[in-house]
């Protein structure tokens, strides 16, 4: 899901200043967006096909809080975040999403908690419904747990709410994010 045009500005200001700084660094170039499901497709032509024959109605969202998500992807990086107030509009998004779009195989998690197990086996997913947690990540970085941005970071006040403006669906390949459909919402 892509938030609103003055999120994604925010956001990206936040991603600019952090590519400054941080040398060792993934997605800091990535759009912002919410993740709802990712994994690996055999077939991307019908994946896209079905995906254009989907309506996309408008969500809402707020963010609530900035959050980091240590140890994220490897160890010794983490993900700063602003994490979204839980909501419900968001969820039923996702299930029909993984309703209509389950991955084929299932993306890797390194440090995975074993509670997300059993989406995984279900899913190829591991954080669906209650075990979403539903965030904007900035990026991945290499820095120390107590490193000054870290904790500036999550002492920032950053309250923001609005309609996402599309759903998509995007490829990475070696870290990089392309773009492949765009989906705007109906009113």
């Amino acid at each position: 899901l892509k938030p609103s045009s003055e999120t994604v500005l925010e956001i990206t200001k936040t991603k600019e200043y952090f590519k400054k700084i941080v040398t060792d660094s993934r997605f800091l170039d990535d759009e912002p967006h919410v993740t709802l499901l990712h994994g690996y497709y055999k077939d991307t032509e019908k994946v896209l096909k079905k995906f254009n024959a989907l309506e996309y109605r408008a969500v809402n969202y707020q963010i609530d809080e900035p959050h980091v998500f240590y140890n994220d992807i490897q160890e010794g990086f983490h993900t700063p975040a602003y994490l979204l107030k839980k909501n419900q509009e968001i969820l039923n998004l996702q299930q029909i999403l993984i309703n209509e779009f389950r991955p084929d195989l299932q993306s890797s998690f390194s440090n995975l908690e074993k509670k997300y197990l059993k989406n995984i086996k279900r899913f190829n997913y591991p954080f669906i419904g209650k075990d979403l947690i539903a965030h904007i990540s900035v990026g991945n970085l290499n820095l120390k747990k107590t490193h000054e941005l870290i904790i500036n970071f999550l002492s920032s006040e950053y309250k923001m709410k609005g309609i996402f403006e599309s759903l998509f669906i995007a490829e990475i390949k070696e870290d990089t994010f392309f773009l492949l459909e765009e989906k705007k919402h109906e009113i």
